[in-house]
């Protein structure tokens, strides 16, 4: 499955969506137009990812509504780390995987609040969830490849320091 994530950077540059010298913004700007569908960002703190899943490993997620994609990320962390969570994140939308993301009773209620929505399993049903936090996973391991790949795209072409190296689990090198 990593190929799937290869072939997508190689048809993604050549198509210019992905910045050179690199720029995350930019990137799912120039993604989110070529998909034609917009990504809405939002950072949640710490504490939204403790709760009663036991999400111990997940720092990010995204879910589709009909007209928008929402990716939630933590915002906490270092720049390059979290621009490697919205990478794997634009991973599983690009690579069209689905479902998408793990989302619990409390973080549904965090987000939605208790008003809008009464039943959680409705939402988690309606926004089509399931668990996937797990490297194990194929469609996991093809998000993180295509993440590590953008990481290692030019920063600047005149510097010698090219790379914005962010990879994490080594499916990708230079």
């Amino acid at each position: 499955m990593t190929a799937n994530a290869r072939r997508l950077y190689r048809r993604l540059v050549a198509a210019d969506v992905v910045p050179r010298p690199w720029n995350m913004d930019e990137f799912c700007r120039r993604a989110d137009e070529w998909r034609g569908r917009t990504t809405h960002l939002v950072e949640q703190p710490p504490e939204f990812w403790d709760g009663d899943v036991g999400c111990g490993g997940l720092y990010a997620m995204t879910f589709s509504t009909n007209t928008s994609d929402i990716m939630i990320i933590r915002s906490d962390g270092p720049p390059e780390w979290r621009d490697q969570c919205r990478g794997h994140e634009y991973g599983h939308l690009l690579l069209n995987h689905h479902p998408r993301g793990l989302i619990s009773d409390a973080q549904i209620r965090r987000l939605f609040g208790d008003d809008l929505f009464t039943d959680p399993a409705y939402v988690r049903d309606l926004l089509r969830t399931h668990t996937r936090a797990d490297l194990s996973i194929p469609i996991e391991r093809e998000a993180e490849m295509f993440a590590e790949l953008l990481a290692f795209t030019p920063a600047a072409p005149s510097t010698a320091d090219t790379h914005h190296v962010r990879m994490r689990y080594g499916f990708a090198s230079g």
